[in-house]
């Protein structure tokens, strides 16, 4: 099943960020909120943190030093930390720290932890309350 911007607005609420213009619309194209609103930051207030859109961020999510997008979700409450994340639906909860997570689907309530090489992109599919530790090699 390919996720297209319809599919991924949908499992994030209805909503959709528009990383390039800062605004999100609704499925039928409405303006509801301002970038500022859906992120809780601005991309030029925070360097080390990049939105590439298509996305959707909930405003109680914390980012830092982190590359979000194309086509992720990111649910209430999460924390990512020194990651790059791609095509991918975070759930509410989860804690990632240095780690690349593409094509992945991460349960609520879940931690993350990668090594602090990250040229090499993990793809996940782990259910709630679960805990993935990578080791260095």
């Amino acid at each position: 099943m390919r996720y297209t911007r319809r599919r991924l607005a949908r499992a994030a609420g209805g909503h959709l960020v528009c990383a390039d213009d800062r605004r999100t619309r609704d499925l039928k194209g409405d303006r509801i909120a301002s970038h500022r609103d859906r992120l809780g930051i601005e991309p030029d207030e925070q360097p080390n943190v990049k939105v590439i859109s298509p996305v959707f961020i909930h405003p109680t999510a914390e980012l830092k030093e982190v590359v979000i997008g194309p086509n992720v979700s990111i649910g209430p409450n999460c924390m990512i930390s020194q990651s790059t994340i791609q095509e991918c639906i975070i759930e509410e909860g989860t804690q990632i720290t240095k780690i690349t997570l593409t094509h992945s689907i991460i349960g609520s309530n879940c931690v993350v932890e990668g090594r602090s090489n990250q040229d090499e992109a993990a793809s996940l599919n782990i259910g709630d309350n679960s805990y993935v530790y990578f080791t260095k090699t």
